[in-house]
């Protein structure tokens, strides 16, 4: 290991997450940098310039990296970081979900409403349910049951929404979660969707769908406190 860096080479990259001092998958990991203002900002995509921080992608991780002064620490200097950096993440993190659901909208792979949903379903060929979590209780259960039936004799099927996803697997397009995710309100589904009072989505497999997943798990696991593993 050198400056908090392990293999590169076999489609697990890791970097030591300055919080906890684990050795982790990028993909559980957040990448920090400081900007030109001097204040520290997410970089989601990891790919701006500098020297990078990496922490664990866990809202109670950022904020203890905040309290604790980890950012300057780690550049050994004076760094601003703001009080809100966790917010800011989460809003990040929303954004670039949204923004893949659109597309995987555009692309054809998101099933929409109820009924449509159901036979979807009952079809197979799926990777994630979604559910508004501001939406009806009694609407989520009868496809949660359908979602169980239709998974329960498949091999590829991760059994929660963080279960491993390598880099290997993500190029097999059987790969599904069998726990609906229900991150997103009615409000912010519709409008991703380009629906109207859109409470249900099915994202179907297709190329854009495993990025979809990646990042709908991402930001789930950021909220949830669950450990993310790879994607």
């Amino acid at each position: 290991m050198k400056n908090g860096r392990a293999r590169t080479g076999d489609n697990m990259r890791t970097r030591q997450c300055a919080v906890s001092r684990d050795m982790l998958s990028v993909q559980n990991l957040v990448r920090f940098v400081e900007a030109p203002d001097g204040f520290i900002i997410p970089d989601i995509k990891a790919n701006l310039p500098g020297r990078g921080i990496w922490i664990t992608c866990r809202r109670d991780m950022v904020t203890k990296a905040v309290e604790q002064g980890v950012f300057a620490r780690s550049l050994k200097k004076k760094i601003s970081v703001s009080p809100s950096l966790a917010d800011l993440l989460d809003e990040l993190l929303q954004k670039r979900a949204l923004e893949r659901l659109s597309l995987a909208t555009k692309a054809g792979l998101v099933t929409k409403g109820f009924v449509k949903v159901s036979k979807r379903l009952e079809k197979g060929g799926f990777i994630a349910l979604l559910h508004a979590h501001d939406g009806a209780e009694d609407g989520k259960r009868k496809l949660d049951a359908l979602m169980k039936k239709a998974t329960s004799n498949k091999d590829e099927v991760t059994n929660e929404t963080t279960d491993e996803l390598t880099d290997d697997l993500v190029d097999k397009t059987t790969i599904i979660t069998t726990q609906p995710i229900d991150i997103f309100s009615i409000d912010e589904l519709s409008l991703a969707t380009g629906g109207d009072n859109v409470v249900h989505a099915l994202i179907k497999e297709g190329g854009a769908s495993t990025s979809l997943l990646h990042d709908l798990m991402r930001l789930n696991s950021y909220r949830e406190n669950l450990e993310l593993t790879g994607a």
